[in-house]
């Protein structure tokens, strides 16, 4: 019985090292004993005790002993926002029979081609599983 008491001891810290590893500003989604919604915030700090929060503009701490699950988002290799270059359509007014307007060069005119350039905003992605406020023991009689 006293062994088991102690896994379960030894497993608790070990997964609470997991949330003390993850780095400041990271995104997790946190729930907590006794309330229907997850608080979604950036960490700040987590100490052995304590799970300190931003929101917004304030900073929260939250007993350990009052969550019951952690979740982490991943952070993106590169930013949500990507510009995809397309290839450069160069037109010339002459060919196509327009006409050029005077007091412009051919190179003015090509430097005005038509650029496809695609703007693509990647989402964020899920939140992972981060620690889990592990189960009390049944007592046994």
């Amino acid at each position: 019985m006293l062994s088991l008491l102690l896994c379960a001891v030894l497993a608790d810290e070990s997964a609470w090292d997991k949330v003390r590893a993850v780095e400041p500003g990271a995104e997790l989604r946190i729930y907590r004993r006794a309330v229907k919604e997850p608080v979604v915030a950036k960490l700040d700090e987590a100490t052995e005790d304590h799970l300190i929060i931003v929101l917004r503009d304030e900073q929260i701490a939250i007993r350990r002993a009052e969550i019951d699950r952690i979740d982490r988002r991943p952070r993106l290799a590169s930013g949500r926002v990507a510009i995809v270059p397309r290839k450069m359509t160069r037109v010339n007014p002459s060919e196509q029979g327009q006409p050029v307007v005077q007091g412009t060069s051919a190179s003015t005119a090509l430097a005005n081609a038509a650029r496809t350039d695609t703007l693509s905003i990647r989402s964020k992605p899920p939140f992972e599983f981060l620690y889990r406020r592990p189960t009390s023991l049944p007592k046994q009689e």
